[in-house]
């Protein structure tokens, strides 16, 4: 949404939870530049860490992860797609995923499952939406490893999950030559 003055407003959702989802979009629909002309973009940057041996994850852990980076983005997708068809030449979805979506890495395969699904996700929303003359673009950002706070967030996770699980068999992989952290 835009604010007065014509700045980039953001909001912040829950995207593991429908009424949060819900609340984002009404506001969003309610703004009196979208309601006028449309929603020019939507961006779903969406990212829960979750950082350990894809098989020791409980379900709900699992769950929520695919909720958080996958379901969420796709709930926004739809909620919002009669507001981006609005404007006078579409809009546009930006969908953040990760290198980890397309190659996994160790350790990170409950991620990389959610981000695999953002990528085919979106690379079939783009197909169907250009196969039917759609006018929504859709675009995939795969950005890969670089030191940033979310990334440190991570090492921190691997290192505290190794400490609490030191009898799992995968816990001498979190070693220090381990490829993630290369």
């Amino acid at each position: 949404a835009v604010a007065p003055g014509g700045n980039l407003l953001t909001m912040t959702v829950n995207l593991a939870d429908d009424q949060s989802c819900a609340d984002l979009v009404g506001r969003v629909l309610e703004d009196p530049v979208v309601s006028a002309r449309g929603l020019d973009c939507l961006v779903n940057c969406a990212a829960m860490p979750l950082v350990g041996p894809a098989l020791s994850h409980s379900v709900e852990l699992l769950e929520r992860q695919v909720a958080v980076n996958l379901l969420g983005p796709i709930r926004l997708c739809r909620l919002l797609r009669d507001a981006l068809l609005r404007g006078p030449k579409g809009g546009t979805i930006v969908n953040v995923s990760s290198i980890v979506g397309t190659v996994a890495w160790p350790f990170q395969g409950a991620y990389a499952a959610s981000k695999f699904g953002m990528e085919g996700f979106s690379d079939a929303m783009r197909r169907e939406l250009a196969h039917c003359g759609v006018p929504i673009r859709v675009v995939l950002v795969k950005p890969g490893p670089i030191i940033t706070p979310f990334a440190m967030d991570q090492l921190k996770l691997a290192t505290e999950w190794a400490a609490k699980n030191p009898d799992d068999p995968f816990a001498p992989g979190f070693g220090a030559k381990a490829e993630w952290q290369s």
